[in-house]
């Protein structure tokens, strides 16, 4: 990189950095404080999270509640929000009373999900603090669109734990799934409007959604292990071929890092599948070509590719985003900037598709990579809990469920960081979306589910 390419840069970035301390400066002994004790609660949250996740379940009863843990995760968005508030709650008075909405939702989910839950709920509020603060700085629109989304979201996780409590009724619901997910993606293809290359948003009654997100759960539902005939290789092949059309559609729709989660989730589906093996491999082989031949005929795909690990040779062009976020992770360093305190929230994008760069530069490497964490044990979990489990539909909706999670959340993250090409998907509850937060909270009702009494029916009957 040349010295007049840096220059520019750090001219751009002292400009943006400018504009942003116009609009949060924020107290410095409140910004400072913070920037200490967010890493350590952020520590004793994930530490203790990981504890509860693979710790047993007593013989007898469902444990205790996680007081302690819910307390300090309660501080820690406490603390995030008293930075946010300090100076704008008298322009933005609606602010304070959004966030204290949101408190009201996480007691309610606490007191609701009674002492053996609290898994997956833990994760869902971490990171959700840290996607209302990424709205919040951006203005109150966008937190009463996030928090709404929030909101639908908790409200659906919990009505579809009661729908996983009878996995041989929400079986049944495999094939509706199956229809209403391939249905809702082409319709998508057929009347969406295109957005920056893409045909990935629908609005309904005014209010804009993203159709592949919501087809997310109905995928899962689909892709689950039935309770019984698991020895049909007719099963095997439905899998396959319903997999290869909705991968086969987000292509068409130009929306590929989306197809790429949807195809993760069918090598998921496979493998616990008998016969899986073979057909994962022939899964791969095919998107294999079918790549080379999209990449050969070239468009925003071929782009992308071109960029990628040279993102540093087209620093105001197509590497444009990738090189800002990566000098924003450089710049917050371990501990961060401060909230509000970033200059990389100014860039295009920056709230959702390069979302890992603004936590990084704002409250530090430290945090941003144990919201990694958080969801990459959350499927380890789903892993070492199906050895044991004797619900097929529950393990492989547990299993699935987190494989999406953490394939967007790597495309997210590395895509950002020009490791991975750079394919514009979200980050799991933390990049500003109604329809995302919503969806990644229905995705997690699917983890975690070892806490039902069906996942071990030899114990329900015992008991």
């Amino acid at each position: 990189m040349t010295d007049s390419v840096l220059e520019d840069m750090i001219g751009e970035n002292q400009r943006l950095r400018t504009g942003k301390e116009k609009r949060l400066t924020g107290s410095v002994s409140l910004i400072s404080t913070t920037r200490l004790l967010l890493p350590l609660l952020t520590v004793w949250i994930t530490a203790g999270t990981g504890i509860r996740i693979f710790r047993h379940r007593p013989e007898h009863g469902t444990g205790r509640r996680p007081w302690v843990l819910f307390l300090i995760l309660m501080v820690f968005g406490l603390l995030l929000e008293l930075v946010i508030t300090s100076e704008r709650w008298k322009t933005e008075p609606q602010q304070p009373l959004l966030f204290l909405a949101f408190w009201v939702v996480q007691w309610l989910c606490f007191i609701f999900a009674g002492h053996g839950g609290m898994k997956a709920e833990l994760v869902g509020f971490f990171l959700t603090d840290l996607g209302l603060m990424i709205a919040a700085l951006s203005g109150p629109v966008p937190l009463r669109t996030q928090l709404l989304g929030v909101v639908l979201g908790v409200v659906g996780f919990y009505l579809l734990r009661l729908l996983l409590r009878a996995p041989r009724l929400a079986e049944k619901f495999r094939i509706p799934a199956a229809v209403f997910c391939t249905g809702l993606l082409v319709v998508t293809l057929l009347i969406a409007e295109e957005v920056n290359g893409a045909k990935s948003w629908l609005t309904l009654f005014g209010f804009t959604f993203q159709p592949s997100e919501v087809a997310k759960v109905f995928y899962i539902m689909a892709l689950a292990l039935p309770e019984t005939k698991l020895t049909k290789k007719a099963d095997l092949l439905l899998t396959t071929g319903f997999s290869a059309i909705c991968v086969l559609l987000l292509v068409a729709q130009n929306d590929l890092g989306t197809a790429v989660v949807y195809f993760a989730g069918f090598l998921s589906a496979v493998t616990l599948r008998r016969g899986g093996y073979l057909a994962g491999t022939a899964g791969i082989l095919s998107a294999a070509g079918g790549s080379t031949l999209v990449l050969r005929f070239g468009g925003r795909a071929a782009g992308r590719f071109e960029t990628w690990g040279r993102a540093w040779e087209f620093v105001n062009d197509s590497g444009y985003q990738q090189t800002r976020t990566m000098a924003a992770v450089a710049s917050g360093g371990l501990l961060g900037l401060g909230v509000g305190q970033g200059w990389l929230r100014d860039v295009y994008a920056a709230s959702t598709d390069m979302v890992f760069g603004v936590l990084c530069e704002e409250v530090g490497i430290l945090v941003s990579c144990c919201a990694i964490l958080l969801l990459i044990l959350l499927a380890v979990q789903a892993v070492w809990a199906a050895r044991s489990g004797k619900s097929p539909y529950l393990i492989s909706c547990a299993c699935i469920a987190s494989m999406l999670l953490v394939v967007q959340t790597g495309l997210n993250v590395l895509g950002s960081l020009d490791i991975l090409p750079f394919t514009g998907v979200t980050f799991p509850l933390v990049s500003q979306g109604g329809t995302s937060a919503a969806v990644c909270w229905w995705i997690l009702s699917f983890t975690g589910t070892d806490r039902l009494p069906a996942f071990r029916p030899e114990e329900s009957e015992g008991r």
